[in-house]
């Protein structure tokens, strides 16, 4: 298995499908159950289903992650 290294925030290939458990550490550690909850056609992340087995595109998992990051307003009151 590949391991994730610190200096590079994702060293996979986009195109690449990885398991439930690196999936889970690729969106910093969320729950297998969490992430069940946010799969097709639950929630917004798509997947890929291969018989039992669910296996999500890296590309996805990183879209996702970048669409909840949420900026500072400093009107409202946040970092500066």
């Amino acid at each position: 298995m590949t391991s994730i290294d610190s200096t590079d925030p994702c060293p996979l290939d986009p195109a690449q499908h990885v398991p439930v458990p690196l999936a889970c550490r690729l969106l910093g550690g969320v729950s297998a159950r969490w992430l069940w909850s946010a799969t097709a056609p639950r929630g917004p992340i798509p997947c890929v289903r291969l018989g039992r087995r669910v296996v999500y595109r890296v590309a996805d998992l990183t879209a996702f992650a970048e669409a909840q990051r949420v900026e500072a307003d400093r009107r409202q009151g946040g970092a500066r």
